[in-house]
């Protein structure tokens, strides 16, 4: 199997560019600097076309290589699982934060249904003209029994008192 740099080299000869050897002690900032290019979210996911799987097999060979070349120069990277730590409690926060705000936009929107009236029982019409009974709510939908055409899950902004 070839390694990253021999891909990139064979690479760069195929369209005439014969700048960049093998890894060696003179030219290892720019390798650095290519790989860390090639880490960046754009292109190591190649705007979002990879699969997560292609994307995992990407970032590992782009980071042994990355270690490669650091290791010329006598720098030692930082553990490659502490940064995934700190990236998954970055990421896990964001998701959090996230999940907590659309979670207070719901019971926002459940308390707008009760205040305006909406109960189990209560007779409404919806948008698009049924009449019906409210049988249940939830967080963001009302389930509301039709006269005649059954059950219909239906926001609070889509219906009105009848």
């Amino acid at each position: 199997m070839l390694s990253y740099f021999d891909k990139e080299v064979n690479f760069n000869r195929i369209f005439g560019n014969n700048g960049l050897s093998l890894p060696n002690k003179a030219n290892a900032q720019q390798w650095i600097d290519k790989i860390e290019n090639a880490l960046s979210p754009e292109n190591l996911t190649c705007d979002g076309e990879l699969s997560r799987s292609q994307v995992v097999v990407k970032k590992r060979e782009l980071d042994r290589a990355l270690a490669e070349v650091t290791a010329l120069q006598g720098i030692r990277l930082q553990p490659q699982t502490e940064i995934n730590a700190r990236y998954t409690l970055a990421f896990n926060a964001v998701r959090s934060s996230q999940k907590r705000e659309r979670t207070q936009l719901r019971a926002g929107k459940l308390s707008e249904a009760i205040q305006q009236g909406f109960r189990v029982g209560t007779k409404v019409v919806l948008s698009n003209g049924l009449k019906g009974t409210i049988t249940k709510i939830n967080r963001t939908r009302v389930k509301v029994l039709s006269e005649t055409r059954g059950t219909w899950n239906v926001p609070p902004s889509c219906m009105k008192l009848a």
